[in-house]
C-alpha cells in the first residue's frame, strides 16, 4: 500500500498572496488584486472570475496565468488548471514552481506520465523540493517504475531525513521488487519516525505474514487498528494471519469487523470463502466467493477460488466456467487445471 501523505501543499510555494501597485486604466492589475484577496479567502470562483478577466485584459500576464492555475487546481478541475499553466509556462518556462504546480495538476488527474514530465521538468530549471521528488517516486510508482520511484524516495530523505512517508513508500517499492529485508528496514524506519503511522504497520505485517511470523505480523496489524480504529484493511488482514495460524474464530471475528466497517470489500468475502473451503464446508464457501464477485466482477481469484470449491462439490461444468473466468480476468491458470474443460 502506498501511503501518499502529502497534500497539494505544494501549490502553497507559488506566491499567491502578493498584489501589485495600480495606476490609471490598469483594468489587469485590478482584477489580479482581487483574485488575489479572494485566493487567501478560499473564495475559489471569485478567485477564478478575477485572474480570468486579468488575463482578458492582460493575456500576457504571467502571474494571473499561474494564480488561476492554483485556484482551478483547488477545485479539482485540473484540465483547466493544465491550461492556465501551461499559458503560464509559455510566457516563462524557467519556472520551477509552476512546472511543479502542473505536475501536481497531472497527478492528481491520474495522468501519470505527463506528472512524471512536469516534474522532471521542475527538477531540470533547479527546482528540487521535497514534494516534487516524492510526487515523482509516487507518480513512478504508480507507473510501476519501482527502481526510478526509489531513486525519487531517495531524494526526498535527502532533503528531509525525518519524512516518514518516504521511507514507508520507498519500502512499498522495494516491496514489489521482492527487496524484503530492504523494505522491513524502511517501514521500521518509518515507524520509527512516526510510532503512530497506521498504514506503515499494517505494511510491515504483511512482510511478516509473508514470513510466517504470524504472531509479529498480528502484533503488528493490532498496533495500525489501535491507531486507526475503522482501519478495515488491517482487520482484514489481522483476519488472514489469525486464519494461517489456525485461529478461525479469531480470524472470523476480524472478517465480520472488516465487513461491518466496510460491507463492500470484497478481498473479505474471498478470505471467508477460502476459511470455509479450508474446513470442508464449500457450500457455504461458495456463497462467500459469490458475494466477492458481486462486488467485483473482475476479482479472478475469487472465480479461481470458488471454481476449486465446485470441483469438490464434483459440479465439474461450474468448475470449468469459474475458471475461464478467472483466466479472462488476467489471473494466472495453467493449462493444466483446464485440460478436462471443453
Amino acid at each position: 500500500m502506498l501511503f501518499m501523505g502529502l497534500t497539494l501543499s505544494s501549490l502553497a510555494q507559488i506566491d499567491t498572496s502578493a498584489t501589485l501597485v495600480v495606476e490609471k486604466n490598469q483594468e489587469a492589475e485590478l482584477a489580479y488584486n482581487k483574485g488575489v484577496a479572494a485566493l487567501q479567502k478560499q473564495q475559489y470562483g471569485e478567485a477564478i472570475t478575477s485572474f480570468t478577466n486579468a488575463v482578458s485584459f492582460k493575456p500576457n500576464f504571467t502571474q494571473a496565468h499561474v494564480n488561476l492555475g492554483v485556484a482551478l487546481s483547488a477545485i479539482g478541475n485540473y484540465e483547466q488548471a493544465i491550461a492556465a499553466f501551461d499559458h503560464a509556462l509559455d510566457l516563462d518556462g524557467t519556472q520551477g514552481q509552476v512546472w511543479n504546480a502542473r505536475g501536481m495538476a497531472f497527478f492528481h488527474n491520474r495522468n501519470y506520465s505527463a506528472a512524471i514530465e512536469s516534474f522532471q521538468k521542475a527538477i531540470d530549471v533547479q527546482y528540487r523540493s521535497e514534494d516534487t521528488f516524492y510526487y515523482l517516486g509516487a507518480a513512478f510508482f504508480l507507473t510501476e517504475n519501482y527502481e526510478r520511484a526509489i531513486e525519487s524516495y531517495n531524494e526526498v530523505v535527502k532533503i528531509s531525513p525525518t519524512n516518514a512517508n518516504a521511507y514507508s513508500d520507498r519500502a512499498s517499492c522495494y516491496k514489489m521488487l521482492e527487496k524484503f529485508k530492504e523494505a522491513e528496514q524502511d517501514y521500521r524506519k518509518a515507524i520509527g519516525l512516526n510510532p503512530q503511522f497506521y498504514v506503515a504497520w499494517d505494511n510491515l505485517g504483511s512482510l511478516q505474514v509473508r514470513e510466517k511470523n504470524y504472531d509479529a505480523a498480528i502484533s503488528s496489524f493490532s498496533k495500525a487498528i489501535a491507531q486507526k480504529n475503522d482501519f478495515y484493511i488491517a482487520y482484514n488482514n489481522r483476519g488472514e494471519a489469525y486464519f494461517l495460524k489456525g485461529e478461525y474464530t479469531a480470524a472470523s471475528q476480524d472478517f465480520q469487523k472488516a465487513l461491518e466497517l466496510n460491507p463492500k470489500y470484497s478481498f473479505v468475502y474471498n478470505n471467508i470463502g477460502i476459511m470455509l473451503a479450508q474446513q470442508n464446508k464449500h457450500i457455504e464457501a461458495i456463497e462467500a466467493y459469490s458475494k466477492a464477485i458481486r462486488l467485483d466482477a473482475s476479482y479472478g481469484a475469487a472465480y479461481f477460488h470458488r471454481a476449486n470449491s465446485y470441483e469438490l462439490l464434483q459440479d465439474f461444468d461450474k468448475s470449468c466456467s469459474d475458471l475461464k473466468k478467472a483466466r479472462s480476468t488476467g489471473f494466472t491458470v495453467s493449462d493444466g487445471f483446464l485440460s478436462g474443460c471443453n
